[in-house]
């Protein structure tokens, strides 16, 4: 059975550094990570997802109206996490 973790909290919590960390830590383990984040947010670049102490990474930017499940199935899924910065 998959589990869903929810992490929020304030603007400079580290949210997305935890993200960051949490995905550089499954791919230590040889596991599959997808990273994804929302179109609308391009302040680091389409798919770019930066915290505020430097980390990065690749990510895959979804549209508002795309059908993640879609999405998944047709070209992720042999991953084994899904991660998603500012879900909303």
């Amino acid at each position: 059975m998959a589990k869903l973790y929810f992490k929020f909290g304030a603007m400079g919590c580290s949210k997305t550094a935890q993200a960051l960390i949490t995905k550089f830590n499954y791919e230590e383990r040889g596991m599959k990570v997808l990273f994804m984040k929302p179109s609308v947010d391009n302040r680091d670049g389409a798919t770019i997802v930066k915290s505020r102490i430097g980390l990065t990474s690749e990510a895959v930017t979804v549209a508002p109206t795309q059908n993640l499940y879609a999405l998944y199935k047709e070209r992720y899924s042999n991953c084994n996490v899904i991660i998603v910065d500012e879900c909303q």
